[in-house]
């Protein structure tokens, strides 16, 4: 062991900080993913396609880059900061899914039945899905993620029929 200048003592060649590497390995993944968006992005664009155009295939690239970087992010949180193994992670994202699927049929049902409203259904379900991932930051106990994680799943499943809808609209 060696103290590194501000005190703390660390395993010599180890980062000072629990799982750097692999936060590192989920920054890296992001990154790519956020590149290969903005490739896409430029290409659409090169097409001359309408900006409503441009604007749905982007929300169509949005969703499964969100949730790659989301996943990878908040598994390593959750086994930093509460030491969730395997079965806790599998638990955790069962959760969400759990959530997200029981609240659907309802979601989906209001996303058809409102004409031209679709922003009221999607703003702040949006919003309070953004709390919810915000709340993951300064959680601590295991039920705090499993909350956090059963809220994303219930938003998401007000967000997503009626993105689909508006999208069937335009």
């Amino acid at each position: 062991f060696s103290v590194a200048g501000d005190g703390r003592a660390s395993r010599r060649g180890a980062h000072p900080i629990p799982f750097a590497h692999e936060v590192a390995k989920g920054d890296a993944v992001c990154r790519r993913a956020s590149l290969l968006a903005a490739t896409l992005l430029e290409e659409v664009a090169s097409h001359r396609l309408p900006r409503l155009g441009q604007g749905l295939i982007a929300l169509a690239c949005v969703f499964p880059l969100r949730f790659s970087c989301f996943s990878t992010v908040v598994a390593l949180h959750a086994s930093g900061v509460a030491s969730f193994g395997p079965q806790e992670i599998g638990l955790m994202f069962t959760t969400l899914a759990m959530s997200q699927g029981l609240a659907m049929p309802v979601s989906s049902f209001l996303a058809d039945k409102a004409t031209g409203a679709k922003k009221a259904l999607i703003i702040p379900a949006g919003l309070c899905k953004v709390g919810a991932f915000a709340s993951l930051a300064v959680a601590t106990d295991p039920w705090h993620f499993y909350v956090a994680m059963a809220a994303q799943g219930l938003c998401s499943a007000f967000v997503q029929p009626a993105i689909g809808a508006f999208t069937a609209e335009v």
